[in-house]
Parts: structure tokens; sequence; C-alpha cells
């Protein structure tokens, strides 16, 4: 099996591939919470005010980097605009489904009140229930 697999050196892009590679299938949990700013240096869950910069990287990317019939395998967070990302992913030419979703309580380090200036519930970036506060995470698979 690991003469199937294609390890990614570090590159100035999302899929650093040799020129030319192509791939059956991507996998990816991109950094994807919006936070105002950078915690820490080398944060893995700051990807940008809107959570998206990763995210769009990867998208625009994959339809170059995958074979005919090949998967974008990711993860996404609402907070960083489901919506957004699945638009994306069809403006591309990828084919997305969502195969699983769950919600759950914002974690501690959630900003709540950042959420809410990028639209907040009104843009599906969470939901609220009995007082608490939900993200929901999904896996999808985007198809060439």
């Amino acid at each position: 099996m690991g003469g199937r697999l294609v390890h990614l050196p570090i590159g100035a892009t999302m899929l650093p591939l040799p020129v030319g590679k192509k791939v059956d299938v991507i996998l990816s949990n991109p950094a994807q919470l919006p936070l105002p700013h950078q915690d820490r240096e080398n944060s893995p869950f700051y990807a940008g005010p809107d959570g998206r910069s990763m995210i769009d990287a990867l998208i625009v990317e994959a339809p170059t980097r995958l074979n005919v019939s090949g998967h974008l395998l990711m993860t996404h967070n609402s907070l960083a605009n489901l919506n957004k990302s699945l638009a994306m992913l069809k403006s591309v030419g990828l084919q997305p489904r969502i195969l699983a979703e769950r919600s759950i309580p914002f974690r501690p380090f959630i900003d709540r009140a950042w959420l809410d200036k990028l639209g907040g519930v009104t843009e599906g970036l969470y939901s609220v229930r009995n007082d608490t506060a939900y993200e929901t995470l999904y896996v999808i698979d985007a198809t060439a």
C-alpha cells in the first residue's frame, strides 16, 4: 500500500505535488475556525478571520490535482460557512455531497461575538438550542 500513497512535502501550495502528478483521493482536515486574530504562532485552528484561507485554497487547487472521477474528502466546520464551500466546489467542477454530520456544543475557545459579526445564525454558521450554541462538523466528498 505504501507505493500507492503520495506523501506531500511542505510547499507553497495546499497540494504541493510534483508537476503533472494527479491522485485519486485527497484527504484533508484543513484549519477552519474563524477567529478575529491568531491566538499563537502555528496555531492548528487559525485559518484567517473568516476561517476559509485553507478551505478556499484547497477547493481551487483540488480539481487540477485529481484524476478523472477522483475524490476530495474533507472535514468542514459550519463556522467556516459550509454553503459557501458547497457553491465553490460546484463552481470549480466538483460534485459535493455530505457523507456525515454531527453537531456539538461550542468549545471554550469559540468566539461567538466574532461569529455574529460574520453573520452567525443568519448565515448558518451555528445554531442555538435551549440557550446553547452548536457548531456542526461535516465530512464532504467532492467528486471530479
